[in-house]
């Protein structure tokens, strides 16, 4: 894994929720974990949430993960 951001993800069920999202090499998004935002500030976390928000949902799809089409 290369990098990693919060993104909201759709799980199985279709629930959302802000996951960590990990990308590869070529940045595609290759890992998600359960993990939540944490901050040292409101306006850190605001930060992660807004960055998150600004990017098309993901979708789990098996073991991967798709960007949802506007």
């Amino acid at each position: 894994m290369s990098s990693w951001t919060y993104r909201i993800v759709r799980d199985h069920d279709g629930v959302l929720a802000m996951r960590a999202v990990g990308y590869d090499d070529e940045g595609v998004p290759d890992t998600v974990t359960a993990d939540t935002p944490e901050a040292e500030s409101i306006e850190e976390l605001t930060e992660y949430y807004s960055r998150a928000l600004s990017k098309p949902v993901l979708t789990e799809v098996g073991e991967e993960l798709v960007e949802e089409q506007a």
